[in-house]
């Protein structure tokens, strides 16, 4: 809910009217707008910085030389680029809402009337404007009018001096309510432009982080095995549900019964070994993977 100042003006999210503005406290109440515009975009940077800084940690922590180490038919390698391209077209997304909210600017009335992307805006204001302006420039359409009537009346070729001093005094009378008109347009589309940037950044967010942490992961494929100094001689347990793999292996029962006996040749990165079991007599030799604890996992193909 909008708060009303010392000098009557509403906030522009006001639910309620305000009383009417006087004439000599509209500078007061352009001040307070100014930094309610000036908080808005510095909060956007803010935003806007944070989330760069977070897509440059997650990119900056990868490794692109892995990405060489891929064949052209690689799939990872291709997943590694779609993701790469993804994200940095998703991240363009909430960075152009951003510039248009630091850039956001209503420069005249007439830009209100005229300009279809100020309609919701120009109606904002209006609301805002009732008990503030007198009746008569109430609206961002009447004081635009009153405008162009008191130009056209001081340019125009029969006015005499007389004329013109009485228009420029009705001028001086106006301005007050056409700057607080133009600061509460320019403060409720700079908000507006906000809370667009800040749906955005939901919806692409999420997606903008996955895509980068997928791409994190397909650039650095998982280190080699490394091979053991001194192949090691090893019985592994067995477990139930190992039987079927064994069976479509071809190995026969009575090579792991009671125990496979192995032979562990490399340590893998995240864990356990790579072994091959030992041949002799019915028993052929076949790749295995074991965890740490010397428990068969799988039957490497």
């Amino acid at each position: 809910m909008g708060e009303t100042g010392a000098t009557g003006a509403a906030a522009p999210d006001g639910a309620k009217p305000a009383p009417t503005q006087p004439t000599a406290g509209a500078e007061d109440a352009i001040k307070k707008l100014d930094t309610a515009r000036d908080n808005l975009r510095e909060t956007a940077k803010w935003v806007v910085t944070g989330t760069g800084g977070i897509v440059a940690l997650i990119v900056g922590s990868s490794s692109f030389t892995g990405l060489g180490s891929f064949a052209l038919d690689d799939n990872r390698l291709w997943l590694a680029v779609a993701c790469l391209a993804a994200g940095c077209l998703l991240s363009w997304l909430p960075f152009r809402q951003a510039l248009a909210v630091i850039a956001t600017n209503v420069t005249s009335l007439r830009e209100m009337v005229q300009g279809q992307a100020l309609i919701d805006t120009r109606l904002r204001v209006n609301e805002l404007l009732v008990n503030i302006c007198p009746a008569k420039y109430a609206t961002v359409e009447k004081l635009s009018a009153a405008l162009d009537e008191i130009a056209a009346l001081r340019l125009a070729e029969t006015a005499d001096e007389v004329a013109r001093k009485a228009q420029t005094a009705r001028l001086l009378r106006l301005a007050p309510y056409v700057d607080y008109a133009l600061a509460l347009a320019l403060t409720v589309e700079l908000r507006r432009r906000f809370e667009r940037m800040i749906v955005i950044m939901g919806l692409t967010g999420p997606l903008i982080i996955a895509c980068f942490l997928a791409f994190a992961w397909a650039a650095n494929p998982g280190k080699d095995d490394s091979p053991l100094a001194h192949p090691r001689l090893t019985s592994i347990a067995l477990r139930p549900e190992n039987a079927g793999e064994l069976a479509r292996s071809g190995l026969p029962q009575s090579c792991y019964t009671p125990a496979l006996a192995v032979l562990l040749l490399a340590e893998k990165p995240q864990g356990g070994f790579s072994a091959a079991t030992v041949p002799h007599d019915a028993c052929p030799a076949l790749r295995l993977d074991i965890d740490a604890g010397l428990t068969l996992i799988s039957i490497a193909k």
